[in-house]
């Protein structure tokens, strides 16, 4: 029996995406290569279905490849973790439904890992298992040189196309990352600017972010003070009005500032920094509640807003705590 490489991911955002993309395509093309989905909103080791974690621990078991039925079509599936499947020893197979698919059918096989990867798992790596990962979260730094495509690129010896490096541009530095990687290109203004509204629409896409949520995004107020640009929008989908803020050229100066309101109360809930990782780690520090991720040039800081925690059931305390976080950015940049 072969020994394979098993990678882990959830994609849900466009470079996952087009790793389980890469990964389906590989797969049928060498017999060194396993995948599994693991079905999460915010993907962890810890949180890893249980099936998984007992291929994991074991480095073997059985695969279940489960013919499918979808949208009325039918199609092998080679990925089937939307549900622990109970196999039936006498009929080989049963009929299973989850969500869209309907399983006619399934086929077993026997399988043996050499390496076990888990791409973008947040949380302690389980038994001898590898992340891939260049993003810092709370208390565990995985910076790296290169994202998670460029590192799978670089384990399985294959050659990133134009449209797969701009996926990594965009990880790596957003919209200007990809305007850097155009540019090296020669290619014209018009040509950027579609390539780049169209990678932007695609990750909004792959993060489940609608075309009605997109144009909600119109809604957003937009203020740039001081080289610091204040949004106010309804909800957090916030790349409804980042994708918006192009014309800012925030990354030169001092970031976004979002204030994420509740449509039924009009209340804030949540305020997100998108700016320089640095001035990210210094909120996470301020705030230690709040989430921090991102890479070695563009961060995120997100802040769940607790009333009590924050003192701001008045608004002379939001008042202060928005101070507070813009000092912080502002202090920075001296």
């Amino acid at each position: 029996m072969i020994k394979k490489q098993l990678f882990i991911l959830s994609p849900n955002d466009l470079e996952t995406l087009e790793i389980l993309n890469i990964l389906k395509k590989l797969k049928k093309e060498r017999n060194d290569i396993d995948y599994i989905v693991t079905h999460q909103a915010v993907p962890t080791w810890e949180g890893l279905e249980e099936h998984i974690k007992k291929l994991i621990i074991n480095k073997s078991g059985l695969r279940q490849y489960m013919v499918v039925s979808y949208n009325g079509s039918k199609e092998l599936d080679e990925n089937i973790d939307y549900g622990e499947f109970i196999y039936n020893k006498d009929t080989k197979y049963q009929a299973y439904k989850k969500g869209k698919y309907n399983i006619l059918g399934v086929n077993l096989e026997e399988v043996e890992y050499s390496t076990i990867y888990g791409i973008e798992l947040q949380g302690t790596p389980l038994k001898d298992c590898i992340n891939i990962d260049y993003h810092n979260y709370d208390n565990d730094e995985r910076y790296n040189t290169l994202t998670s495509l460029e590192q799978l690129a670089k384990i399985l010896n294959f050659n990133l196309s134009f449209e797969q490096k701009l996926i990594c541009a965009n990880s790596k530095g957003y919209i200007f990352g990809m305007k850097e990687l155009c540019k090296k290109y020669s290619l014209s203004d018009e040509v950027i600017d579609f390539k780049i509204r169209e990678i932007r629409r695609k990750d909004r896409t792959a993060q489940g972010i609608t075309a009605e949520d997109y144009e909600k995004g119109k809604t957003a107020n937009f203020e740039a003070k001081d080289g610091l640009l204040f949004v106010k929008m309804i909800g957090n989908k916030c790349a409804t009005v980042t994708d918006r803020c192009n014309n800012y050229e925030y990354e030169l100066k001092k970031g976004i500032l979002i204030y994420c309101y509740s449509e039924e109360n009009n209340e804030v809930f949540e305020i997100n920094y998108y700016g320089p990782f640095e001035i990210c780690s210094q909120l996470k520090n301020k705030f230690s509640s709040g989430k921090l991720s991102g890479n070695e040039k563009i961060g995120n800081f997100k802040l769940p807003l607790d009333k009590t925690e924050f003192n701001i059931q008045n608004q002379n305390g939001f008042t202060q705590l928005k101070n507070d976080i813009i000092s912080i950015v502002n202090n920075f940049n001296k």
